[in-house]
């Protein structure tokens, strides 16, 4: 399984191990941050695929990769994030996160999808949750913020 963002990659192997490339800005890739050369952090590219270290042993049931941001939902419906926060796609309370971080207060899931400012998950009783981004609901008046689940026969995401 594969997700491709704007600038990074993330794959779950058949054996279940999640690695992750690219450019690791806002940390997209679920990736601790480094030290430099220097030692200063660092959040620069990586052009090998590297493991996630804290997916290892969680079986990732699909995964999705937005553009500063990447999801996945674990064999148990846990929706897990980590990335860039500031423009409101997550409810948990850093700007970014650079390791996996669980939405809780979502029920069990089984879809997520990441678009370029917004997220979108399905649960199990086949509603939806989207979280748009503040910049998108100001340029766009024909989204809506929902604040409660709606039912849903299909969807997609796209980069706007």
């Amino acid at each position: 399984m594969a997700a491709l963002g704007s600038e990074h990659s993330i794959v779950v192997t058949d054996e279940g191990v999640t690695l992750s490339w690219g450019g690791g800005s806002s940390g997209r890739l679920g990736h601790d941050r480094q030290s430099s050369l220097l030692g200063f952090l660092s959040n620069a590219c990586e052009y090998t695929p590297r493991v996630i270290n804290r997916l290892e042993g969680v079986k990732v049931k699909t995964v999705a990769a937005g553009l500063l941001h990447s999801a996945y939902v674990d064999e148990n419906g846990n929706v897990f994030v980590f990335g860039e926060n500031v423009v409101g796609k997550f409810s948990f309370g850093s700007d970014n996160s650079s390791g996996p971080s669980m939405l809780s207060d979502l029920p069990m899931s089984e879809e997520i999808a990441c678009g370029g400012y917004h997220t979108c998950v399905v649960t199990v009783n086949h509603k939806t949750n989207i979280s748009l981004s503040s910049f998108l609901s100001k340029i766009t008046k024909t989204f809506d913020k929902y604040e409660r689940p709606f039912a849903v026969c299909w969807w997609a995401v796209r980069w706007e």
